[in-house]
């Protein structure tokens, strides 16, 4: 009976860690796809050989002018 008790015991342990780690995950997370993860890596692969260059900060600023309000939204979640 004793191991009965200590695997609930880790069970349930298990479960408040769950919650915990669902608590702690970015609330967009959901809205990721594989293809957007895909298509992320080989942006920051581009980046790192130098195959692709990064947006300035006025570019970036064109783009939030231009923005659907999708962005800015995003951009809430990163003070």
């Amino acid at each position: 009976m004793k191991r009965v008790e200590k695997i609930e015991k880790e069970l349930e342990e298990l479960k408040i860690e769950l919650m915990r780690l669902e608590a702690d995950r970015p609330p967009y997370a959901d809205d990721v796809t594989d293809e957007d993860m895909i298509e992320a890596e080989k942006a920051l692969e581009g980046i790192m050989t130098g195959k692709i260059k990064p947006l300035s900060v006025e570019e970036l600023e064109s783009l939030l002018e231009e923005d659907d309000g999708q962005f800015s939204e995003f951009c809430k979640f990163f003070p």
